[in-house]
């Protein structure tokens, strides 16, 4: 088998916060965020026209603090151009991170900047982008910014999605469900059809925008414990306000939006370490719970299936199954119905003290309909730094039928 960062053996089972500061405050930036002569002014490109749409990208080589530290999650950078709205850069603590954030059109006027918590910053550039017309400005739902936070937004063709670093409402409610439904704490939710200018409402409803828009830019909030937009009020302006720039990344048939993820391990921490803080996770807690384990104990299949087949993913470790579906294994419709379709990402939990490295077996169990595995990758995240551990793939089609019985997959 084959594994990135490093290499396990396996049985032939299967072949397989804070005060704010600015550059003159010692501590505050480290030297080398502000403008070149040290002042909390960021230089605008030469040539740059009024109207022009400004972006800045933001790479901060440290963070202070912790994401699951209620007192210190991180730090946030809050930059304002001319007269725009402050765009707030959310960092979590503990990591280095680069990001990029809409800061509007240019105005004419200075682009400032304030740090609130501690970083320190190899650089925050200024840049003209005129992509970035049309993004939206995000309100946080509330004054802590470290609670379901908007960290990433990807597009899809016209369609913009954002990744929030958990929900408190809808499948988050039962944590077992989210990990087991989509393989991950964090929530990727639709955020703004750019070509039809409609945006995911209160449950889950495509609507027309029909608020206040700074420029191109639709000012927006959340609006519900799940992750679902408003138009923010004109009356009710909320303290933070995010607008990332879309990642490169596209999701497809047989391509995860979970895999937005894999190259950040600040974001992957942010939302474990959100989780931990709310205490959703157990160390000693078991695979028979409501609670969730440590990272360490979870093992994630990216899957994709064509057809209708409604399945689960197994692994064996000292002898034992272990299902994707954990204590939902009854429980086959409904809203606890945990099975896997489509082309999605699963979690599985193991026995408190194991880890990927003692798996010894990996196989699919279809339960209803039938269908074709198309595509899967076993993988895991190192519990300390939060990068990508691939265990394996299968590199071919798998029939799948649930009056055949389960499957085992040869991983490498």
């Amino acid at each position: 088998m084959q594994r990135t960062h490093a290499v396990i053996l396996f049985a032939a089972v299967v072949s397989i916060a804070g005060c704010e500061s600015t550059p003159e405050d010692e501590g505050g930036s480290g030297g080398a965020g502000g403008g070149s002569d040290g002042s909390s002014t960021l230089v605008v490109p030469e040539g740059t026209e009024v109207g022009d749409e400004l972006v800045v990208t933001v790479r901060a080589s440290s963070v202070a603090g912790a994401w699951d530290d209620a007192s210190a999650p991180g730090a946030v950078l809050t930059i304002t151009a001319g007269s725009n709205v402050p765009r707030d850069v959310v960092l979590v603590g503990g990591f280095a991170q680069e990001t990029k954030a809409s800061l509007g059109a240019w105005d004419g006027g200075d682009v400032t900047w304030t740090l609130t918590g501690d970083a320190t910053f190899e650089g925050m550039d200024v840049s003209v982008d005129a992509s970035a017309a049309g993004l939206p400005i995000v309100a946080l739902m509330n004054d802590a910014y470290a609670n379901d936070t908007p960290l990433l937004v990807y597009r899809n063709g016209d369609e913009l999605e954002y990744v929030m670093t958990n929900e408190d409402g809808g499948t988050g409610l039962l944590p077992t469900l989210l990990l087991a439904r989509w393989g991950r704490p964090h929530d990727i939710e639709a955020l703004y059809d750019l070509a039809d200018s409609t945006y995911q409402g209160p449950d889950h409803a495509t609507l027309p925008f029909d608020g206040t828009l700074e420029g191109t830019h639709p000012k927006m909030r959340i609006a519900t414990t799940n992750g679902l937009l408003s138009p923010e009020p004109s009356d009710s302006t909320a303290r933070y306000h995010v607008s990332p720039v879309p990642v490169a990344f596209t999701a497809g048939d047989h391509i995860q939006r979970e895999r937005v993820l894999d190259d950040l391990p600040w974001l992957v921490a942010a939302g474990w370490l959100e989780m931990a803080r709310e205490g959703k996770i157990v160390a000693s807690g078991g695979v028979e719970d409501s609670t969730l384990g440590e990272l360490s104990a979870y093992v994630f299949v990216d899957f994709a299936f064509e057809g209708g087949v409604l399945a689960a993913f197994e692994v064996m470790v000292d002898g034992a199954w272990y299902s994707s579906l954990g204590i939902y294994a009854d429980s086959s419709g409904g809203v606890l119905d945990a099975r896997c379709s489509g082309t999605q990402r699963t979690a599985i939990e193991l026995p408190e003290g194991k880890t990927i490295g003692d798996v010894t077996a990996v196989r699919v169990v279809p339960d209803e309909g039938a269908g074709t595995l198309v595509a899967a990758r076993v993988l895991a995240y190192d519990p300390t730094t939060y990068e990508l551990v691939v265990l394996g793939e299968i590199d071919a089609e798998v029939a799948l039928d649930s009056a055949s019985g389960s499957v085992d997959l040869d991983v490498h």
